[in-house]
């Protein structure tokens, strides 16, 4: 089963979207690839999710 809901839906309730984007955090820091555009929307530029992980593929080079 797969459920889809707009980025609007999921912030409606603060409580869920708090998991779903610290989930989404966790997942970039992790190894995630993610696109500009989504980087953008999410901001992700301003959490140290994106640093952690492309320090993470240097370590693995």
């Amino acid at each position: 089963m797969v459920l889809t809901r707009s980025t609007e839906e999921l912030q409606r309730d603060r409580r869920i979207w708090d998991l779903v984007y610290n989930g989404i955090l966790h997942s970039v820091a992790s190894g995630a690839q993610v696109g500009n555009q989504a980087i953008g929307i999410l901001q992700l530029d301003k959490t140290p999710a994106l640093k952690i992980r492309d320090a993470g593929k240097r370590h693995d080079l």
